[in-house]
């Protein structure tokens, strides 16, 4: 538990940090914004995905 713990404040921390670091790196708001999306996209899918029973 407390290392499903520390992944998600990672990626928590890297979703808030990559907004800032897209925009200082030149791309426009609009890209930017297109992959804070897709990132969370693919977390929803992985969170909603079944898991095999030993997992739950």
């Amino acid at each position: 538990m407390p290392a499903a713990l520390t992944l998600s404040s990672l990626a928590m921390y890297a979703v808030v940090a990559l907004l800032p670091l897209l925009l200082d790196r030149g791309f426009p708001t609009t890209q930017a914004a297109w992959a804070l999306g897709l990132g969370g996209a693919g977390q929803t899918s992985a969170a909603s995905s079944p898991k095999p029973p030993g997992l739950r």
